[in-house]
Order: C-alpha cells, then sequence, then structure tokens
C-alpha cells in the first residue's frame, strides 16, 4: 500500500510526541485556577452570608481550584 501525504511528512513515532503548552499559555492558566481558588476560598470566610455547609463546599472549591493551578505550573 501506499502511503498517505501525511504518513510521508510526519512519521507515526512524531505524532505521538507530547504535546508541551507555551510558557504564557502555562502562566495564563496557573494564574485563572488561583484566582478562581481564592476567589472561592474567600467566599468560603466565616463573615460571608450563607450555611456551614455552604461555606465548607466553597472552601473545598477553592482548595481544589489552588491544586489544580499548581498542578497546571508545574506541567
Amino acid at each position: 500500500m501506499e502511503a498517505t501525504q501525511k504518513e510521508k511528512t510526519h512519521p507515526p513515532e512524531a505524532q505521538k510526541a507530547e504535546y508541551q503548552d507555551c510558557l504564557g499559555c502555562r502562566i495564563v492558566g496557573t494564574v485563572a485556577l488561583s484566582g478562581v481558588g481564592l476567589h472561592a476560598l474567600n467566599a468560603s470566610r466565616a463573615h460571608k452570608p450563607g450555611s456551614p455547609l455552604e461555606r465548607r463546599i466553597m472552601g473545598a472549591v477553592g482548595v481544589a481550584f489552588l491544586i489544580g493551578g499548581a498542578v497546571r505550573a508545574i506541567m
């Protein structure tokens, strides 16, 4: 069988390479996730209105977004 044009220019091994984001994309993603996490943590503070369960949920969401921001910065 004849190889297609794509296979001639890009061998299958090269197509499996890992995707790497540019530095600007990583910075923007990290700042965005961390900002949302900090906002959610601020919404979970004791002086904010809402039930204790709602504040705990917002605290968990905030921590999850902060962890996501840290992972985004590393990977």
